[in-house]
């Protein structure tokens, strides 16, 4: 874990954009997100997860299994709002433990 080896130094934000890699990118790395719990930026794009055998679902449910809530930003850009579902392409994942978090529920 290269992450580890660097001493884990503090990273805030994370804007992962695989192409449909994503869940292997976060099974990969559960000790990073879980631990580090930045910000993350991901593109969810059913196609591409299907393309690797995964269902559009699989980034939300992974993100939660790392105590991660689910946010979209609202149509006018101004702010955020929770998503119970991935149907969004462009979601904002924030630890449940977060201070950014904290501050919109």
């Amino acid at each position: 874990d290269v992450w580890q080896e660097q001493g884990g130094p503090k990273i805030d934000f994370v804007k992962m954009d695989a192409e449909g890699a994503e869940p292997l990118i976060l099974r990969g790395g559960q000790n990073f997100f879980s631990t580090a719990r930045p910000i993350v930026a991901c593109e969810n794009n059913p196609n591409a997860l299907e393309a690797i055998g995964e269902d559009p679902q699989t980034l939300t449910r992974l993100f939660r299994g790392l105590g991660y809530d689910c946010f979209a930003l609202s149509a006018q850009g101004t702010h955020l709002r929770s998503v119970s579902d991935t149907c969004e392409t462009d979601l904002i994942y924030l630890h449940k433990d977060s201070i950014e978090n904290k501050c919109l529920t």
